[in-house]
């Protein structure tokens, strides 16, 4: 799902619950919610990010950064 945010994000926090089939985004800034995806998840999960494109040539300007909480 390609979500359209009105303003620049520089940290997306993401909550998955599988066993209630929630997974999701929010702005970790400011805790605001982003978008749930709700679904029963039939088995293993694997993680795919992409940041998408920004306008400078179709290159990403600033790298992904997966970090963990602590």
């Amino acid at each position: 799902t390609r979500l359209n945010v009105r303003d620049k994000l520089d940290k997306v926090g993401v909550f998955l619950d599988y066993d209630q089939g929630l997974l999701i985004f929010y702005n970790a800034d400011d805790m605001s919610w982003l978008y749930t995806f709700r679904e029963k998840f039939p088995g293993k999960l694997c993680s795919y990010f992409s940041p998408g494109q920004s306008h400078a040539n179709g290159k990403n300007v600033q790298p992904l950064r997966i970090n963990t909480v602590r």
